[in-house]
């Protein structure tokens, strides 16, 4: 776990079911095209979503949601409240939100592609780097920082507080870049 700001961190390891992830989740018979046109929240940036069934392929996640409760020693359970695609082809980016509004707990992504150059990023921006002035240029310390990058692979699968304020930065290739997010609650 790496801590980035004062009282937020995020967790990112590798897929424990990897292959089986990979095989499943990107299968097209798996987008759920009614959710998919109720996606409202992608109206502020420039991203293809597509809702994901979670009903099926929710139990992809059941390996790394425990992972990640072992790792914080949560005493609750972690159920699934949504999954979705997301496809980032040239000039796609996400803007900076969170998903508090969502009555979310923990969200993740997970990474299909590595970040490459020019290839858009996934990052955290830290909301109270505006209440730092002079101390970011004093203090030599990453708790300063406005942004975080971190350095997902492929096959990797990201945890954070929902309340984390995040984005994605413009993706400059041709190639599209694809990534699969959820929320989850604790029950």
């Amino acid at each position: 776990m790496k801590h980035i700001f004062s009282s937020s961190f995020y967790l990112l390891f590798s897929l424990p079911n990897k292959k089986e992830v990979f095989e499943t989740i990107t299968d097209p018979k798996y987008i759920d095209k009614e959710l998919s046109s109720t996606v409202r929240w992608n109206e502020g940036c420039d991203v293809k979503v597509d809702g994901l069934y979670a009903d099926k392929v929710g139990y992809l996640l059941a390996p790394s949601i425990k992972l990640f409760s072992q790792h914080i020693h949560s005493k609750k359970s972690l159920g699934l409240l949504g999954i979705w695609k997301n496809t980032y082809n040239k000039g796609g980016f996400q803007e900076i939100h969170d998903h508090v509004d969502y009555h979310t707990h923990v969200s993740g992504c997970i990474f299909l592609e590595d970040q490459i150059k020019d290839s858009s990023k996934f990052y955290f921006f830290n909301r109270h780097s505006l209440e730092l002035t002079i101390w970011k240029e004093v203090m030599d310390d990453e708790i300063y920082r406005t942004a975080y990058y971190p350095n997902p692979k492929a096959g990797d699968i990201i945890f954070f507080p929902s309340h984390l304020l995040h984005g994605v930065t413009p993706h400059k290739l041709r190639k599209p870049r694809t990534t699969i997010s959820f929320n989850l609650k604790f029950t």
